[in-house]
């Protein structure tokens, strides 16, 4: 039984066996600086008269495009944000399909469509309706985001002040 026992223990540790050799490996890790993104600019879509209803919309480079409303003050403009990590990291954004502004003081409601996403650094406008749109941070390790989207105002929109918020993510790719 003994011998078993010993037999056994040679076969499972092959190390100890006479003319064994061994070698060591590294091991490392990395870690990227966290993304980091601020606000630079609001959406804006101005103040405008109903009418009959439409939309108005704002490019990512600040293209205003009105169908059946009429603006009457404001400046129009996209939101404009900006991403800082490690120079020449790669991340995706993603914002989400729509919104809902609502009325100060009261229930009624307009859409905001987030329609194209703009990357700085690769000069291109995304149509915004993909999971997520792709940067990567330039030599200084920033880059900027201009979100556009279109407001429908419906006929005889009630008056007033609209408000709403929007997220927007970046994540490591």
């Amino acid at each position: 039984m003994v011998r078993k026992i010993i037999a056994l223990s040679l076969a499972l540790a092959p190390a100890l066996l006479p003319g064994a050799t061994a070698v060591t490996a590294d091991v490392s890790a990395g870690v990227l600086p966290t993304l980091a993104i601020g606000r630079h600019a609001h959406m804006c879509f101005g103040t405008l008269s109903a009418g009959a209803g439409g939309t108005l919309t704002v490019s990512p480079r600040g293209t205003v495009t009105v169908n059946g409303v009429h603006a009457i003050a404001g400046n129009p403009a996209a939101a404009l944000f900006q991403v800082s990590g490690a120079a020449g990291q790669t991340y995706s954004v993603a914002v989400p399909d729509h919104i809902d502004l609502t009325r100060d003081g009261g229930n009624d409601t307009m859409r905001v469509v987030f329609n194209q996403v703009e990357i700085n650094n690769d000069n291109t406008v995304h149509d915004a309706s993909v999971a997520a749109v792709d940067g990567t941070l330039g030599n200084s390790g920033n880059d900027w985001i201009r979100v556009g989207g279109t407001v429908t105002v419906a006929r005889d929109q009630a008056v007033g002040n609209y408000g709403g918020t929007f997220t927007i993510t970046v994540n490591h790719r």
